[in-house]
């Protein structure tokens, strides 16, 4: 095996979201990337560029942070779950995404993304 291909940082991992109080999974799943994919990479080069600049416009470095976690996710099945009460299970789109990692009651959400798209062992060839 070439080293080079070692670490495939576009590769989607399921990652099943779990209670943050008893870690029993809840029936989601969001397909995430390593947090060096190339959809990251290119959030944060953004990022980096506009703050260079001084064109922030408006956005906070946790602003950009969190857009960079949600380039990682590439898709998710809400199963028979939604998000908010009575709305369904929101469709998959990248706004959609900055939409749930943003709601003030989502941080855990966004530590599990945080976690398995830093996990190497995720995205490594065994």
């Amino acid at each position: 095996m070439a080293i080079a291909d070692l670490v495939q940082y576009e590769r989607e991992f399921p990652l099943k979201l779990k209670r943050p109080d008893t870690r029993k999974e809840i029936g989601v799943t969001f397909m995430v990337r390593h947090i060096d994919c190339q959809a990251a990479t290119e959030v944060g080069d953004r990022g980096r560029a506009t703050a260079v600049l001084g064109e922030s416009g408006g956005s906070t470095a946790w602003d950009r942070q969190l857009e960079t976690i949600a380039a990682c996710v590439c898709g998710w099945d809400w199963g028979d779950q939604e998000f908010e009460e009575g709305k369904g299970a929101p469709e998959y789109s990248p706004e959609a995404v900055l939409r749930v990692l943003r709601h003030p009651s989502a941080k855990w959400i966004v530590v599990q993304v945080v976690e398995a798209t830093g996990k190497i062992g995720n995205f490594t060839n065994n």
